[in-house]
């Protein structure tokens, strides 16, 4: 598989500060290093920035600039903070650092190098414990996927469309196997393993551009008693406003709340065009809800990510991805 040069700077740096750090301990594990000092109006605001950021893009630019008034002992701090994102963004870069730290010379030169399994099955834990929910099984196979190139370009490729193998619903939409879509008569319905929710047609066909939906759209869905929630999306590289999480009322089909989800094609642009070729389920998708948070795992075959939405009102609560 060809991989795809991403926007590795926030872990090509983090990478850096760890090799440099004397103890790079997983978050949750016992530190007893001090925090570095900094300049703490500066940091606090840089982190500040990191934790309100309301898109991907400028999470992304977020994260570069604390990059800048990072030190090691900053690091260790951070990685346990109490906002879910940044928690997860370093507890990556420990999986890319500690996979170069342990490279031997000339090992991957010139081609891509399987991440080490044993960090990619830790980061799986700790975001587990961390979001305290249990990944979709193929999202987690698809982390364990992870190649990378050399540093510093930090090129990483990931293995979807095996490990998340959708198929064509009666309706038009591609959705994983354990989900349906249905056309009877003037209503659309969704089948989630055993459960199933109706719609009118009339309202369904406003979720895509076209109604039946064209070849490139996919839909991920959970059915909870008294709501449920989709996203709609495509897996052949369309713009990104087609990403739409809803949350919608079961019994009379009213849209509660609908969001989009902010994901790397705007941070890499050039991916639109790259994912022209790709087959439906090279972007994959999946929503779990818990408590009063709502959790959509995604992964495409140049990046992995999580992000949090508030169950009251679909308020983003934290993103990760691998792009950042």
């Amino acid at each position: 598989m060809t991989p795809h040069r991403l926007t590795g700077m926030l872990a090509a740096s983090l990478a850096g500060l760890l090799i440099l750090s004397p103890r790079s301990a997983l978050p949750g594990e016992a530190l007893s290093a001090e925090p570095t000092a900094t300049n703490s109006g500066t940091f606090e605001e840089a982190v500040d920035k990191v934790v309100k950021a309301d898109t991907s893009l400028k999470s992304k630019l977020a994260y570069q600039a604390l990059l800048k008034r990072m030190k090691p002992g900053d690091f260790e701090r951070l990685s346990n903070s109490v906002h879910d994102g940044l928690a997860l963004q370093l507890a990556w870069s420990k999986v890319l650092s500690r996979t170069f730290a342990r490279r031997q010379p000339g090992e991957g030169t010139g081609r891509e190098i399987k991440l080490d399994r044993r960090e990619l099955s830790r980061f799986v834990g700790f975001l587990e414990g961390r979001l305290r929910v249990s990944v979709p099984p193929w999202w987690e196979k698809v982390v364990l996927s992870a190649k990378a190139g050399k540093r510093p370009d930090l090129v990483c490729d990931f293995v979807v469309a095996r490990h998340a193998p959708h198929h064509k619903t009666p309706y038009g939409p591609w959705a994983l196997l354990q989900t349906d879509v249905l056309k009877r008569d003037n209503r659309i319905v969704f089948l989630v393993g055993d459960d199933s929710v109706s719609m009118k047609r009339s309202v369904v066909k406003g979720f895509f551009r076209d109604d039946p939906p064209g070849p490139g759209p996919s839909l991920s869905a959970t059915l909870c008693p008294d709501d449920w929630y989709l996203v709609t999306f495509s897996s052949m590289g369309e713009s990104v406003s087609t990403i739409t999480l809803r949350r919608i009322d079961r019994e009379s089909g009213r849209s509660i709340w609908k969001t989009s989800v902010s994901t790397n094609h705007e941070v890499v642009v050039h991916n639109m065009l790259l994912r022209k070729g790709q087959r439906p389920g090279d972007h994959s998708m999946a929503i779990m809800v818990r408590d009063e948070q709502v959790l959509v795992f995604g992964a495409e075959s140049s990046s992995i990510y999580v992000q949090g939405f508030r169950r009251a009102d679909g308020k983003n609560l934290f993103r990760f991805s691998t792009d950042y």
